[in-house]
């Protein structure tokens, strides 16, 4: 993935294992551990990398343009602290997460929160997983995705289903349900 040079300075916020290339700054809270990515270790080339959460980033208020919060967002201790900052840090920006189909369907354990883009309402919205919500076989449909073309096609054609993405601009809508 490329950054699209009309939003100006950017930045990757939880940048992983797959970067949105050409950002001014990239953040990642456990470069090193590869627990919960598919390819590894964050990539050691990357400019202005800064070791941090995104409960606390170490920006300054509206630094940036556009902020990229790709696949992270499910994973925090404190999704209000997580929504408020990158609200601080730009003046807008993407935000991506495993849809509530997604999570129920693969139940992935280290994600603590189901999360889901109401477009009708423009929120989103955070349920606190609970343990049954983790399902034992979802290792084997992941797999079964990524590995296959058949997989990888289902997945493609059928984004929406996997996958919630919204931009945003100045702020955005949130609720935490615990």
């Amino acid at each position: 993935m490329t950054h699209d040079e009309k939003k100006g300075q950017a930045v990757d916020v939880g940048c992983g294992t797959d970067p949105v290339l050409g950002c001014a700054a990239y953040v990642d809270a456990f470069p090193d551990e590869a627990i919960s990515r598919a390819a590894g270790v964050v990539r050691d080339d990357l400019p202005n990398f800064h070791k941090a959460s995104i409960e606390a980033l170490p920006f300054t208020d509206k630094q940036f343009d556009y902020s990229y919060a790709r696949h992270i967002l499910e994973h925090v201790e404190d999704p209000t602290k997580a929504c408020q900052e990158l609200m601080r840090i730009s003046k807008g920006g993407y935000i991506e997460t495993p849809s509530y189909f997604n999570e129920v369907l693969f139940g992935k354990e280290y994600h603590g929160w189901l999360v889901f883009y109401d477009d009708r309402e423009k929120v989103l919205r955070f349920y606190k997983k609970r343990p049954f919500e983790d399902r034992a076989f979802g290792k084997m449909f992941v797999n079964i995705l990524e590995q296959s073309a058949f997989g990888r096609s289902l997945h493609q054609k059928n984004n929406a289903l996997f996958i919630n993405g919204f931009e945003w601009r100045d702020s955005f809508n949130f609720e935490v349900i615990s």
